[in-house]
């Protein structure tokens, strides 16, 4: 999502629909978006203490019926974040300013004791997280999620739900429930959760596919703290993609973030391109960017050109001869946060790397029984005996996405000449640097198409490749970045 500077109750239309059509002009066709606005004089909750806010209801409606002709849907996050100081139950300035007007005294004196307390008696929480476990707290929402799904159910412009913003670790019954009150008011709109920003680390995605009835899975994966000299952000988002898919399905619900701004626009373009590519390689369904810039906006409108030309519809991944057993502990959601699972997400980082750069597919599995090259997490090394798939050269790496009949493919080549800063301070995290190589490319196992599309991704220039599997094809001595594909359309 771009950053156009206003509240959606203070934009106009006009502000509106030209940064819809910026959105859509650069292949963004959703948005994910918390019910909530941040207007000049202070933050405006949904959650009216137990109803919906329906002036501003009516402003995110306006919002997506503005939004429609440009064919963006939404991902609709329900709950405020349980740690924002402006949430409507922890802050009385917020309540009494936007949430108190919208009551008549009549209204006021007929509340049940659980929002009275509130309204009423301005007996806040006492810290925001409470809004999880307070009874008089969980009351109100439950009738305020009563309030509003019947006016949101059918909405052609929501595709799914997501509970709450980030939630706190552990709260699996909290959310079942949740999810039960959803559906019975709304059946049929799909539901996920998501977590904070450190992706694996924040929260182990897996327990939440076994112990809650979600729909699917938002990761959010932010460079601080994720990466490392030895763990760029483009690995770090391809192992959290490919790990988080082994429960249900998963995507990235926010990405990139706010580090990016500080740097060079050639890096805010490499973190975009890293960021969607290594997702859409490893078979997720795209990813939402969190408040972004112009730079890696702009990178997805290739992306959308490339992925509409494959049939996402029928395309079944083809399983890999590979599979890296992160066999652990699911008792609970915490376990990448422990010391020994800090470790095996270094180890996971690792041997993805030496994975790419050998241009070889894999899953993380916890039963790698079913390949026919199985590996410990902690067998890096011994990928360099495994023969290429998509042989490259050293100071470069790929990662490929191939359909189980063949018929589609998709890989991103990236140019990795080593660990860079984002920004000069080494705690935004770490991205890559490029240098030239002579990019000889060998794909090492035969595709339905006869031609291969190479696209440049630093100048855009498009060449036609006839394959022919295990005979090289040479794209020239280069430091940038390579899309190679059969889709068509292009």
């Amino acid at each position: 999502m771009e950053n156009v500077g206003y509240s959606i109750v203070e934009a106009t239309d006009d502000q509106l629909r030209a940064h819809f059509a910026y959105l859509r002009d650069n292949g963004v066709n959703a948005l994910r978006i918390m019910l909530r606005d941040h207007t000049k004089i202070g933050t405006e909750p949904m959650d009216a203490i137990g109803k919906a806010n329906l002036h501003l209801l009516r402003e995110w409606e306006h919002y997506m019926e503005v939004a429609r002709p440009y064919g963006i849907r939404f991902l609709v996050t329900l709950h405020e974040s349980w740690y924002a100081d402006y949430a409507s139950y922890f802050n009385a300035d917020v309540m009494t300013r936007c949430v108190l007007p919208q009551y008549t005294a009549d209204e006021l004196k007929a509340l049940p004791a659980y929002r009275r307390r509130f309204l009423v008696d301005k007996r806040m929480l006492t810290q925001a997280y409470d809004a999880l476990s307070d009874p008089d707290c969980l009351a109100c929402q439950r009738d305020y999620l009563t309030d509003l799904l019947p006016r949101l159910r059918g909405n052609p412009d929501i595709f799914a739900y997501e509970i709450e913003n980030e939630q706190p670790n552990g709260f699996f019954r909290w959310t079942e429930d949740q999810i039960r009150l959803i559906r019975d008011l709304d059946p049929t709109t799909p539901i996920c959760v998501s977590h904070l920003g450190g992706g694996l680390i924040s929260a182990d995605p897996l327990p939440w596919s076994t112990r809650t009835s979600i729909d699917f899975y938002t990761y959010h994966t932010y460079p601080a703290g994720n990466t490392s000299p030895d763990l760029d952000y483009g690995t770090v988002v391809a192992l959290t993609a490919r790990y988080a898919r082994l429960g249900k399905p998963a995507f990235s619900g926010e990405s990139y973030g706010d580090e990016w701004f500080k740097a060079t626009p050639a890096a805010r373009h490499l973190g975009g391109r890293d960021d969607i590519w290594a997702q859409l390689c490893a078979g997720t369904p795209g990813c939402f960017f969190w408040d972004t810039c112009d730079e890696p906006i702009k990178e997805f409108r290739l992306a959308q050109k490339v992925m509409s030309g494959l049939d996402l519809v029928h395309l079944r991944r083809a399983k890999p001869r590979v599979g890296i057993s992160v066999a652990h502990p699911l008792t609970d959601d915490g376990f990448f946060a422990t010391t020994e699972g800090r470790a095996m997400c270094t180890a996971m980082g690792k041997i993805a790397d030496a994975c790419f750069r050998r241009g070889i597919d894999f899953d993380f599995t916890f039963d790698n029984l079913s390949y026919p090259t199985r590996l410990k997490v902690t067998d890096a090394e011994a990928v360099a005996r495994l023969k290429p798939e998509v042989a490259v050269p050293d100071g470069c790496e790929a990662q490929y996405l191939l359909s189980d009949n063949a018929a589609s493919f998709v890989c991103y080549v990236r140019n990795l000449a080593g660990p860079a800063q984002i920004t000069p301070s080494a705690g935004d995290g770490w991205t890559r640097m490029h240098k030239p190589v002579p990019l000889s490319v060998t794909i090492n196992f035969p595709l339905k198409a006869s031609k291969l599309t190479a696209i440049d991704l630093d100048t855009g220039a498009v060449s036609q490749i006839t394959l022919s599997p295990g005979r090289p094809f040479d794209l020239g001595t280069t430091d940038h970045d390579f899309l190679l594909t059969t889709a068509t359309g292009l």
